[in-house]
């Protein structure tokens, strides 16, 4: 179904919104207020700890860290533009051999960190291959690069268990909540499930895929 309304800028002119654009828009707004109120109240507790204060809390801040995170990647997912790229297919082969490095870790296998390594480099790789083919780079761009750079590397090192897991934890949650804010602030800003133009559906479709070639 679509609602019918008229644009300001263009007097007389009628243009049809997707009835569920709003929806959508105040779901995802709700998504971002959740990430958001996660990662301060961890954060104020992970500060706490960090300054020798104790508040016996760990096991319920380790539970809002994990679904800060969880909700902010998936908002941020959905949000973004690649989910569109032909090159999230190579995601799912660096996605295969870190899930064969967990199972080498499992069984007390050698080339752990190797196998670990590679998966999470290419994950990154292919990230940054996708923000480099962007052909305008503003702030939410930088943002979710950042995002992807720094969940996959403490990620990496938590499971190497070369650094603390609250360290790493509170990292990555912390640039995810930065990025969840910025949407908050901008949620209209360059989101291509989010921006079809409201164009009238007499109009020439627009190719979603242009920023990708």
């Amino acid at each position: 179904m679509f609602v019918v309304g008229v644009m300001p800028e263009a007097a007389g002119s009628v243009t049809a919104f997707p009835k569920n654009h709003y929806l959508h828009l105040m779901d995802k707004r709700l998504q971002a207020i959740i990430v958001v109120g996660l990662g301060g109240v961890s954060s104020a507790a992970m500060g706490a700890r960090l300054l020798g204060v104790h508040l016996g809390l760990e096991r319920f801040v380790n539970m809002m860290i994990f679904a800060c995170c969880a909700v902010g990647i998936q908002l941020l997912w959905s949000t973004g533009s690649f989910h569109l790229s032909p090159l999230r297919r190579f995601l799912g082969i660096a996605l295969a051999i870190y899930i064969l490095s967990l199972m080498f870790q499992l069984m007390h296998w050698p080339f752990v960190p190797i196998l670990m390594g590679v998966a999470l480099f290419a994950m990154m790789g292919i990230y940054g291959y996708h923000f480099y083919l962007k052909p305008t780079k503003g702030t939410r761009d930088i943002l979710r690069l950042l995002v992807v750079l720094i969940t996959i590397t403490m990620f990496g090192l938590i499971r190497l268990q070369w650094i603390a897991d609250w360290h790493g934890q509170w990292t990555a949650s912390g640039i995810v909540t930065l990025a969840a804010l910025e949407y908050l602030l901008n949620p209209r800003d360059s989101i291509p499930d989010l921006d079809p133009e409201q164009r009238s559906p007499g109009d020439a479709p627009v190719d979603e895929d242009a920023e990708l070639k």
